[in-house]
């Protein structure tokens, strides 16, 4: 019942980062559960575009992607969720931007593997 807050967060800008968003334009729809993996420096991050994680509220159906020092990416693969089975690979050729990834405009599309779980980790 308390009024509605908005925060900011004032702590120092350092690193570099990839805001990353996702798009279908055959199914003219949302891409929520697009499951993004930026390969970087020899780690891998992933995360999922899910702007439900919590309760009544949501959030920009972006990834936000922290790469530490690294200034380079190798690439961003992509597994759509309406088909889980192949990976679609993009090519990125700046850091600290907002970019946005479009089905069908990647570089190549391969089969997905079958890790035994997606290992994540941080620069």
């Amino acid at each position: 019942g308390a009024p509605a807050r908005i925060y900011r967060n004032d702590a120092a800008r350092v690193g570099h980062w990839l805001c990353i968003a996702t798009s279908d334009p055959v199914r003219q729809r949302s891409t929520i559960g697009a499951r993004v993996t930026v390969n970087c420096d020899g780690y891998r991050v992933s995360a999922e575009i899910l702007p439900h994680t919590s309760y009544l509220s949501s959030h920009e159906p972006i990834v936000h992607v922290g790469l530490g020092t690294s200034s380079t990416v190798t690439s961003i693969d992509v597994v759509w969720p309406h088909d889980p089975m192949a990976v679609e690979e993009f090519a990125v050729t700046h850091v600290d931007q907002r970019i946005e990834l479009v089905r069908g405009q990647g570089i190549r599309i391969r089969a997905k593997r079958h890790d035994a779980g997606d290992r994540k980790s941080t620069p």
